[in-house]
């Protein structure tokens, strides 16, 4: 059976299907383009080689080393088993893609569980040419996952609330412990679905009971999920939730989330010096425009009404939870708010925004949806015609061409040097270094001597073996490591923004023992330079 725009079954049949959803297999088609088009063109960045270089690990070794770094088990496991399909760029991140196209079919089918199927459309529309979606799509580390988990999460808990029976509520639960670890702030999933469905059910009572069963399910699987996760885990400052700092920063973070969901990120490209990202400006012009044109079909006294639904209600304060909790989550260990942790706010966000489309005049809600839809294309669009990672794969190979065996890599942050030469280098290289924290840039941290990063859950970050120095400490600990060395290859950061710092008092150690620099590889964000010690 299927269902027309008024919600009236349909037999189904193989043509007639395809003629009514040619439209939604056409967004899919769409969606999957953006997704797939150019994937292996950018190098991986450090998240992506990280769960790349992870998955290596036995399974038995391998749940620990992600608990301990803070990554979501599920979509690990999955990619173990999906790497034995290649390890180039592209397949590695094709998983990412495939799933990221699924999300525009589960968009449509919450918008038109819980509204109409003209509401489904728009939601597969925004949803096939988000900015942020396609850009997590392309990423080879689990945010695609979460997402299309979570959303696919929603989409059964309606289905069960509204329509009942327990096959409905069985695979509710079974999608839902799956989503419980692939997010390392699920329990915010299982309170904004809670909200959800109190207030999405029918009569008094309704549904209750089976929910209550489930809920009876899941939440030992969360209590399993955080217990592994605070034994294994690494441990995290707190900050005070009461202070008006804390509290600043959570209402600045939700204001960036919105448009962070909507828009996307502000990049530039790599090579440009802008102080203002120059797509910001533009984005922002056309977040306002978007919004101003979304604001036209209230105009209309249909969608005022439609705005006080229980099912719009129930969905708002559900994208809210989703949105708002892991910012407060992440404030409180006093981490950054980044979007990776509430990009899966972004489907519900976009169906009540379709839903606000599909309840207006069929004409004006076409040209505000259209004029939308066209607007976040350009942006996903120019999203994918600039660089934004750090090109490891040139680097790498320039350290292939030009080495010779045995030549020793000196690298900061080390563990980033680790993960990339494991994917980019044919042959093993020696790579000792450290860490530098901005707070106290005086201080560059190594780990014990002779000994390289092998993981967090078996390295010295986790087991507390760093150490800080500073001054002559600095030079003597270089001169332990390059003794017996005429020659050796250094990588570091350009200090860009928000990305990696360069370590001059490495650099102004090494000069002092006699080192000399030939630059080798320089991109706006990574360096890499090749010392030899003074004829």
């Amino acid at each position: 059976m299927d269902d027309d725009d008024t919600g009236t079954p349909r037999a189904w049949s193989g043509r007639g299907w395809l003629t009514r959803n040619a439209d939604l297999i056409l967004l899919t088609c769409v969606a999957a383009a953006l997704r797939f088009f150019t994937l292996g063109r950018e190098s991986l960045w450090y998240d992506e080689l990280y769960v790349v270089w992870a998955r290596k690990f036995p399974l038995g070794e391998l749940l620990p080393e992600i608990f301990a770094s803070e990554h979501p088990p599920a979509f690990n496991v999955i990619g173990y088993f999906w790497d034995y399909i290649g390890h180039g760029e592209f397949q590695v991140r094709a998983l990412s893609a495939l799933v990221g196209t699924a999300t525009v079919l589960l968009a449509y089918q919450a918008a038109k569980e819980l509204f109409a199927r003209r509401a489904g459309m728009w939601a597969a529309a925004f949803t096939a040419v988000s900015p942020l979606l396609v850009w997590y799509s392309r990423d080879a580390t689990s945010y695609s996952w979460v997402i299309v988990v979570s959303l696919a999460s929603l989409w059964l808990l309606a289905r069960a609330s509204l329509r009942g029976g327990w096959g409905n509520w069985g695979a509710y639960t079974a999608v839902t412990a799956i989503a419980v670890f692939s997010h390392l702030t699920s329990g915010v999933l299982l309170v904004a679905e809670a909200v959800f469905f109190l207030l999405i059910r029918g009569k008094r009572g309704s549904g209750l009971k089976p929910w209550l069963a489930c809920q009876a399910l899941l939440l030992p699987a969360l209590v399993l999920m955080l217990s592994t996760g605070k034994s294994l885990g690494r441990p995290l400052d707190t900050a005070d939730p009461f202070s008006l700092q804390t509290a600043g920063k959570f209402l600045r973070g939700t204001g960036n989330a919105v448009y962070i969901l909507l828009i996307g990120y502000t990049d530039q490209p790599l090579d440009s010096p802008a102080a203002v990202p120059f797509l910001s400006t533009n984005k922002l012009t056309l977040l306002v425009f978007t919004f101003i044109l979304l604001a036209i079909p209230f105009a209309s006294s249909r969608v005022r009404q439609a705005i006080l639904t229980r099912r719009i209600t129930a969905l708002a304060l559900f994208t809210t939870v989703l949105l708002t909790g892991p910012i407060a989550f992440l404030l409180l260990r006093d981490a950054a708010a980044t979007g990776r942790y509430y990009a899966w706010a972004a489907p519900p966000l976009l169906i009540l925004l379709a839903a606000v489309v599909a309840a207006a005049p069929r004409k004006v809600g076409a040209a505000a949806g259209s004029v939308a839809v066209a607007g976040l294309l350009f942006a996903t669009i120019y999203d994918l015609s600039i660089s934004h990672n750090e090109d490891w794969r040139s680097l790498m190979h320039t350290l292939e061409a030009e080495s010779q065996p045995g030549d020793m890599v000196l690298c900061f942050p080390e563990h980033n040097c680790v993960v990339a030469a494991d994917f980019y280098l044919d042959s093993d290289r020696y790579i000792y270094g450290g860490f530098i924290n901005l707070v106290t840039p005086e201080i560059v941290y190594f780990g014990p001597p002779g000994v390289t990063w092998h993981g967090y859950r078996a390295s010295y970050l986790f087991n507390g073996e760093l150490y800080g120095l500073e001054g002559d400490e600095i030079r003597q600990r270089l001169d332990e490591e390059l003794e017996g060395r005429d020659r050796f290859w250094y990588i570091s950061g350009t200090g860009a923004v928000n990305h990696y710092p360069e370590v001059p008092l490495v650099e102004q150690a090494l000069m002092e023992a006699g080192w000399r620099p030939v630059e080798v590889f320089a991109d706006p964000l990574l360096v890499m330079k090749r010392y030899q010690r003074d004829a």
